[in-house]
């Protein structure tokens, strides 16, 4: 059986309330999900895998991952952020955009596949940060097509939870970008 070596920055530091949010929980999940089909060990320094894959892009696993190119083991990236979650997501966001933005593509060159998922996740990794490594698009696994506009269901809706003013809703991180 092929074993993986799932890297997570997310659930590494999990317990320091960095990522506990939709991409820990993703991570997680998706973790979980390929224990059904792989061998799959988290977030190990020790190289006895077959496969790396990232979920996630921060110093621990942009670390380990740099450690293993001399073992040619193929590297897997989930490709979430890029440099435009930087835009006005925290403080002091613009003035180190540029910088993530060329630690995502030295980050992202370290994979032999990428991972994106959606088209315009992609269309941002491939137009934005210029990288070449070949690229699929693998939905996350939410269906877009419950989230069309449906004039019946903003009533049914507001009648259901007693809405009668303006009301904004989210889902993931208010960025600009989402």
């Amino acid at each position: 059986m092929i074993k993986v070596n799932f890297l997570s920055d997310y659930i590494k530091f999990k317990d320091f309330g960095i990522g506990i949010n939709g991409a820990w929980v993703a991570a997680k999940n998706q973790a979980e999900v390929m224990k059904k089909h792989v061998n799959v060990s988290i977030n190990r320094s020790k190289m006895d895998c077959d496969l790396i894959h990232s979920h996630g892009n921060f110093l621990y696993t942009y670390r380990i991952m740099r450690k293993t190119l001399k073992s040619r083991i193929p590297i897997i990236i989930t490709a979430h952020q890029t440099n435009m979650d930087t835009d006005i997501s925290f403080i002091f966001s613009k003035s180190i955009h540029e910088i993530v933005k060329q630690y995502i593509i030295r980050y992202l060159k370290l994979a032999n596949l990428i991972i994106c998922p959606t088209e315009n996740s992609k269309n941002l990794v491939k137009k934005e940060l210029k990288v070449t490594q070949p690229i699929r698009v693998i939905s996350n696994g939410v269906d877009i097509q419950n989230f069309k506009k449906s004039q019946k269901k903003r009533k049914e809706f507001r009648k259901r939870f007693g809405i009668n003013k303006s009301t904004i809703l989210s889902v993931g991180m208010p960025t600009s970008r989402k």
